[in-house]
């Protein structure tokens, strides 16, 4: 499958649409972070994502996410009223949303997408899909 290289102006876009109020994953490098060293990050970021994505294989360590129990009900001491998030590495954030990118401009192009495909999708909502299945 063909997909584009990413360029190191769409890792600093990225890294400059990250909100640093988020958690940090694992690596505890968190988006401040990510931002004050920007100009140093950016072109070995772009070589590890175009790496992966030509070969396949994603480093390990970006792989890992902390797992954190969130309180959803009135009992704190039953462990079944806790929900787990994930918090993954910001670094995994920025490749996220550029694979994102470019498998949905690609799935676009070539019409790959399933029409009644309403969740994940720019200008499709959950209204459109019950509009859809209730006429």
């Amino acid at each position: 499958m063909y997909m584009h290289k990413i360029l190191n102006k769409e890792v600093s876009k990225q890294i400059n649409q990250l909100d640093t109020k988020k958690s940090a994953g694992h690596d505890s490098f968190n988006a401040k972070f990510l931002k004050l060293s920007h100009s140093l990050i950016v072109t070995p970021l772009t070589d590890i994502f175009n790496i992966s994505i030509d070969t396949g294989n994603y480093p390990d360590e970006l792989k890992i996410a902390k797992c954190i129990p969130i309180f959803k009900k009135v009992l704190k001491k039953a462990p079944s009223n806790y929900r787990p998030i994930s918090i993954i590495n910001t670094t995994n954030k920025i490749f996220e949303k550029l694979l994102y990118k470019i498998l949905y401009k690609y799935f676009s192009k070539f019409n790959i997408l399933y029409g009644y495909q309403y969740g994940f999708r720019q200008n499709y909502s959950t209204t459109q899909a019950l509009i859809e299945i209730t006429d």
